[in-house]
């Protein structure tokens, strides 16, 4: 199985929000340091602090995408040995193990992120949709924009507050 690189986000809004803070999960999805997030983790933030374990350093917004509430950073000098292999097969199953590392509750909970167990419980999420899954893994806020991985660590979908934007078939 890959090893996993995860981060906390910590991010900044332009100062006519009055310092709004924002937190979140991320994870590498290639070695030249780019992260994959959820769009509204990032949405009105001018800066974004990546902390990985004692190590902080800023990242620039490459991509975002409202629509499916994905966003792309990529840390500056920074490179990623460890990163995340998107699932390709076989097809995902209900039933399968659905295993989240992430951040939540910033400020609450430990700093060394919160790994947790579940499954696969459906294929489509709200109003039938194909674009979310159903886990019975507990998430917390914080955990947006996390990995969903697999039992080998390959990545089926990203967390995104309390719903899952799945991978499959993709």
């Amino acid at each position: 199985p890959a090893t996993l690189l995860a981060a906390a986000l910590g991010l900044s809004a332009p100062p006519a929000l009055a310092q709004k803070t924002s937190t979140g999960t991320a994870f590498a999805v290639t070695a030249d340091g780019d992260l994959l997030t959820n769009e509204h983790v990032i949405t009105g933030c001018t800066t974004a602090i990546v902390q990985q374990g004692d190590v902080r350093r800023v990242a620039q917004v490459i991509a975002q995408d409202a629509t499916d509430d994905l966003a792309l950073l990529r840390i500056q000098g920074g490179k990623t040995p460890n990163f995340a292999a998107l699932r390709k097969a076989p097809a995902l199953r209900p039933g399968e193990q659905a295993i989240t590392y992430g951040f939540p509750l910033a400020g609450a909970l430990t700093t060394e992120g919160n790994l947790t167990i579940g499954y696969v419980s459906a294929l489509r999420g709200l109003r039938n949709s194909a674009n979310y899954i159903q886990i019975t893994t507990p998430v917390q806020a914080g955990n947006s924009g996390g990995p969903l991985l697999d039992n080998s660590a390959n990545i089926i979908g990203v967390v995104m507050n309390y719903f899952v934007y799945g991978w499959k078939d993709r």
